[in-house]
């Protein structure tokens, strides 16, 4: 991999490509993302055909909402675990 970076990074270096490719924090991400796009992408109909993807936003919103209650009942601001977590089991309970 080393000598992608390397090689990329001479690339950048000359103005042949964009500069920020130089780095190989960038082209690792890079990578991952090419490598990953098509993957999820081919799986993407079975999350959204078996529900799974309005579950997890759904569980996202109670989150929120049990972050407000547990406030609201007096949970210190650094620490609302117990609210989240609370409201969050009793909404998957309530889904499933």
């Amino acid at each position: 991999m080393s000598v992608l970076y390397e090689w990329l990074a001479g690339l950048a270096q000359d103005g042949r490509i964009p500069a920020s490719l130089g780095y190989a924090f960038v082209v690792r991400g890079a990578i991952a993302v090419l490598l990953l796009a098509p993957l999820l992408g081919g799986i993407s109909h079975l999350v959204v055909a078996r529900r799974l993807a309005f579950l997890s936003t759904a569980l996202g919103q109670a989150a929120l909402t049990g972050l407000t209650i547990g406030l609201v009942l007096g949970e210190p601001l650094n620490a609302p675990y117990g609210g989240i977590f609370g409201f969050c089991l009793l909404s998957a309970i309530g889904m499933v």
